[in-house]
């Protein structure tokens, strides 16, 4: 009896066929490319580092987008993922200046408390659970260090109705949403401090002329101060936190 695949198996190999198949760091991600640069913006927009944070990881780079991105601000840049392919795509599109790796997101090559801040970007959703990342993450970050990760979010209305008929058709899940609430409780439960929760609300790519709506003061005030209302509309959230000083 063959035996069944386990969640990130099946996403592991998925990871790959992304990777042999496109040539765009959105395809090779698994991403729209309007649903990519509206994350990439929405990052720029959020992000920021001190000087003494020089070194950063970024964990499941893919092809590179954010490490690129990183290496940019003058940071030294360490990037992994699993996927060879992804890598040797990221090492063809940028600066010779990062350090890539081949690394389970759960078995990092690093020592504790080697780098100052990093990234997990569009890597929980394809894991059974996100305690084993967090903890991995801040086992490498230096004490009071930045950490980014985000999450896809189980509020959102079209995702309810995906996981809905999904249910009913008898179909496995094929993403692994969270609620809001329950990530950052797992970033305390985590011992991580000073935990901002940001809403990233994209427009499918059909739709892509209405991401000025989302993007718009008026609306970014309204999820601020209603965070229900940002729950429904929101495809993802990040959360931005430090670890723990001495």
């Amino acid at each position: 009896m063959l035996q069944k695949q386990s969640f990130e198996q099946i996403w592991r190999e998925r990871f790959a066929r992304f990777a042999n198949q496109a040539d765009d760091d959105a395809g090779i991600a698994g991403w729209s490319p309007t649903g990519l640069a509206t994350r990439i913006r929405h990052f720029n927009s959020l992000w920021s580092r001190q000087d003494n944070e020089k070194r950063w990881l970024d964990a499941g780079c893919g092809a590179g987008t954010y490490s690129g991105l990183l290496d940019s601000s003058g940071a030294e840049v360490i990037a992994l993922d699993f996927s060879p392919v992804a890598l040797q795509k990221g090492k063809q599109r940028y600066p010779q200046t990062i350090q890539w790796g081949v690394a389970d997101v759960t078995r990092l090559p690093l020592p504790t408390h080697s780098v100052d801040g990093a990234l997990c970007f569009g890597v929980t959703q394809a894991m059974s659970a996100s305690e084993p990342v967090f903890e991995e993450l801040i086992r490498v970050i230096k004490p009071g260090g930045q950490l980014w990760i985000d999450g896809l979010n189980s509020w959102c209305l079209p995702h309810i109705v995906v996981q809905l008929r999904r249910k009913l058709l008898g179909l496995e899940p094929h993403l692994r949403y969270q609620s809001p609430w329950q990530f950052r409780t797992i970033a305390k439960q985590q011992g991580l401090q000073h935990i901002k929760l940001h809403w990233l609300a994209i427009a499918p790519s059909r739709l892509a002329s209405f991401q000025s709506v989302f993007d718009s003061r008026l609306v970014q005030q309204l999820f601020q101060y209603v965070p229900v209302i940002a729950a429904f509309f929101s495809h993802s959230m990040i959360i931005q936190a430090r670890t723990a000083t001495k």
